[in-house]
Formats: C-alpha cells, sequence, structure tokens
C-alpha cells in the first residue's frame, strides 16, 4: 500500500480554534495552573490539545513574553 506523503502533509487532526482564540488568556491560565500545589490537568487538557500548532506557538511566545520563563521547562518538573 503507498500513500502519498503529499495528500496528507497539511491534512492534521488539530483544526485551529476559530472563535475565542486569546494567546494572553491561554497563557494566563497555564501559568496559574503550573504555580499551584497540585497541576490541574484538566486545564492543560482543555487548552492545549485544543490548539493548532500555530496557536500553541504563539501561546508559547506570549508566555514567555509575558513571564520571562520557557514554558516546557516548567512543566518538565
Amino acid at each position: 500500500m503507498v500513500i502519498s506523503f503529499l495528500y496528507l502533509k497539511d491534512t492534521g487532526t488539530v483544526k485551529p480554534l476559530t472563535s475565542g482564540f486569546n494567546a494572553e488568556a491561554d497563557a494566563t491560565q497555564i501559568r496559574n495552573c503550573l504555580n499551584s500545589t497540585f497541576i490541574n490537568e484538566t486545564i492543560l487538557i482543555n487548552i492545549i490539545p485544543h490548539r493548532s500548532n500555530a496557536q500553541r506557538q504563539k501561546i508559547r511566545l506570549m508566555y514567555k513574553t509575558m513571564y520571562g520563563k520557557v514554558i516546557i521547562n516548567l512543566y518538565i518538573r
């Protein structure tokens, strides 16, 4: 079976959140979640898998701009 990679190239399963996307609000929610005593996984699950890669990169950049920290370094404790 041959699968054309050209066909699959731009057909990701996660589509951009078309209404209500706010990188600043998402970054704030993630910071509050990570700074609490216990990580609230529900908040992370409601944000990260429901954003496209481009939106996740905007959240990452917004987090770095707002808090001066790289978000991936905070999650790995």
